[in-house]
């Protein structure tokens, strides 16, 4: 939906007769009609309706050309109660719509105008500058599009724009979240993997180990006597060995085993 800001006063005075009609019918509940026909005067009226409590309301709609680039002022507010003096009839609520800003001095002058009136039973004056009409224009949707579509087909695009950027950003950080996720179940299985490798080749090491013991064990049983050559080539040489494999094996599997991985491999070391 436009922001109010975004509605550009109306280039002629038709449009915005059609569209003070239009908004002010919503508003209303009840429908606007012209007030006599262009060329003919009109005491101030170009729009009425009554009320469902039989209120006459009047509508006296003011187009400045460029719009935001002319103010409208006391002295044409005085005009416009001058000529509604001679209405033919009593008019309960006068609302005058201009695509001139918002001004606080006019609305001043405008509310004091109204409680002197009210006090000698006259109708009430409202002045609606374009901030007052296109803040009533942003609570009806129907009015938009009739008189502002342009915008929200231009406002469908940044949308549509705005929702696929989304869309790509969201799909992204789904891949990353799926592409990282792969590769840490990948690595937490290649370490597993190594991890029964090298809980496999501990197991050969203490198996070679053992060999090495049974080895001197039984050199030892055959004879009561040895010699410290025999012996170091029978049992410290081969044991010494099988223990340096070992611990070799222990620190070059640190690196990719678990902490319960190498807490095993120490018990088998034991």
């Amino acid at each position: 939906m436009p922001h109010s800001a975004s509605y550009s006063p109306s280039r002629d005075w038709q449009h915005f007769e059609r569209l003070c009609r239009a908004l002010l019918s919503k508003i209303y509940g009840k429908q606007f009609q012209r007030w006599g026909r262009n060329g003919q005067f009109q005491n101030g009226v170009d729009l009425y309706t009554l009320t469902k409590n039989n209120k006459f309301i009047a509508l006296q709609c003011k187009g400045k050309g460029d719009g935001f680039g002319q103010n409208f002022s006391i002295k044409e507010i005085d005009q416009i109660i001058k000529d509604i003096s001679k209405f033919p009839r009593k008019i309960d609520h006068l609302i005058i719509l201009t695509t001139a800003p918002d001004d606080r001095k006019i609305q001043e002058y405008v509310v004091k105008l109204t409680q002197e009136r009210l006090e000698q039973g006259k109708c009430e004056i409202s002045l609606w500058g374009w901030n007052t009409i296109c803040d009533h224009i942003g609570l009806y949707p129907d009015i938009q599009k009739s008189f502002y579509g342009h915008w929200f087909q231009r406002l469908t695009i940044t949308q549509w724009c705005l929702r696929s950027f989304f869309i790509f950003i969201l799909l992204l950080v789904g891949y990353i979240g799926v592409k990282q996720y792969s590769e840490y179940k990948n690595d937490k299985l290649q370490q597993k993997n190594l991890s029964l490798t090298s809980l496999n080749q501990a197991l050969d090491l203490t198996n070679e180990l053992g060999d090495s013991y049974s080895s001197c064990y039984l050199e030892l049983n055959k004879s009561n006597f040895i010699f410290s050559q025999e012996f170091k080539e029978s049992c410290i040489t081969p044991i010494e060995s099988a223990l340096a494999n070992f611990d070799k094996h222990i620190e070059d599997s640190s690196v990719f085993l678990s902490s319960v991985s190498l807490e095993e491999i120490d018990a088998i070391k034991k």
